[in-house]
């Protein structure tokens, strides 16, 4: 019995996936004549791909279809991702030669130190555990691996450096319940544990903290949200395979005024940490395929983002140099600083060395996942 209705349940599928072709003839005609007109050959095959999966009829819904296929059949992988022995989501990642992005944070080190400005590089959590891989048999993951080789060639080299997947092991936290399961994201309530984390290592290089009650998290108001996030590994996959998340948010319940000013965007936002750092429009619970649900801080990736704090107990101005973990940290560490300024290498196109002196940074603080060893880019500072 269970095998029919695997048969039937493929049988669904292929219905689908051949109605799904017929349906969208039209969407692969009109992107294949923009690809011929607009574009050289060579971009031809990217272009038409990109067109007929963001015009695909019904995609979301082929996607759910496919998800549950996969779930009867009791496959692990789908779609670019791997699911677990706990059953969370991963996109695990390839073996990188790091050498050339150490040596980029070990020159720009050199330099900082000549500007006479403290340095950090702090290594985030991949959500592939370091210690209990989850992994399916035959499945290999190097993000760890690649982050080791990256912290050794730092450490050898005098670059003052954090790992908090070592910090995250010795305070005894479970690591797959400090992820969401369906995205590649660490929870709010961890992003908060590392914000502290980040303040402690910050206040021991510039020999000034703020008040405890920045760091204890039950000077915040927690509100949780059921089953509201569908996280970007889960998009891939579909909410039957992949499941949904809850979220839990923390506000101070402190006096804060801050600012937030995004250059690229001609945005400004003022007021408290809710007016300034909260983009509650992505809980859109009625839209959890486009929107990205843990972007409720800080509202996305800029590549210049500035921070300010009217009433901050520590007057210091920080470079963040930072990927999509660290946005929450970053809105967390906006109660504290005069001044927190987030740059994005990945998308910032100005000289830092410039930027640091025209804002008078007291410190930098580099953090990125292990993920972002795959992206060069993200490493040069000239």
């Amino acid at each position: 019995m269970k095998k029919i209705t695997q048969y039937l349940y493929i049988g669904l599928f292929l219905l689908m996936i051949g109605g799904g072709f017929v349906l969208n003839f039209g969407n692969l005609t009109e992107a294949t004549k923009e690809a011929v007109e607009e574009y050289d050959y060579d971009a031809w095959s990217i272009i038409i791909e990109n067109r007929f999966n963001d015009n695909f009829w019904n995609r979301y819904g082929f996607i759910e279809v496919n998800g549950t296929v996969h779930k009867i059949l009791g496959q692990r992988q789908m779609n670019g991702m791997v699911k677990l022995n706990n059953g969370k989501l991963v996109s695990t990642v390839e073996y990188r030669d790091v050498s050339y992005s150490a040596q980029n944070v070990i020159d720009f080190y050199a330099k900082l130190e000549e500007m006479n400005v403290p340095y950090i590089y702090i290594q985030a959590p991949y959500d592939i555990c370091k210690y209990d891989s989850q992994l399916p048999a035959g499945i290999e993951d190097y993000s760890n691996y690649n982050a080791d080789v990256f912290l050794q060639l730092l450490s050898e080299n005098n670059v003052p450096n954090m790992d908090l997947r070592e910090c995250l092991h010795e305070d005894g936290m479970d690591h797959y319940d400090s992820f969401y399961k369906t995205d590649h994201h660490w929870t709010i309530e961890t992003s908060f544990w590392a914000y502290t984390e980040v303040v402690n290592c910050i206040s021991d290089i510039l020999g000034e903290a703020p008040d405890s009650k920045y760091l204890d998290m039950g000077n915040y108001t927690k509100t949780t949200l059921e089953d509201a996030v569908l996280g970007s590994n889960g998009r891939k996959t579909g909410i039957v395979y992949a499941g949904l998340d809850d979220i839990t948010m923390l506000v101070p319940n402190f006096e804060t005024q801050v600012d937030l000013s995004i250059p690229e965007k001609d945005l400004y936002r003022q007021g408290d940490f809710e007016d300034a750092f909260m983009f509650y429009e992505r809980l859109d619970g009625n839209n959890l395929y486009e929107m990205l649900q843990y972007n409720v801080y800080m509202g996305q990736d800029y590549a210049c983002a500035v921070e300010t704090c009217q009433n901050a107990p520590v007057d210091a101005n920080i470079l963040l140099i930072k990927d999509s973990f660290a946005r929450p940290v970053s809105a967390f560490m906006g109660t504290v600083y005069s001044e927190v300024h987030c740059i994005d290498m990945r998308y910032y196109e100005g000289n830092i060395e410039e930027y640091i002196q025209s804002n008078d940074i007291d410190i930098v603080v580099m953090m990125y996942n292990p993920y972002m060893l795959t992206n060069e880019g993200a490493y040069k500072f000239e």
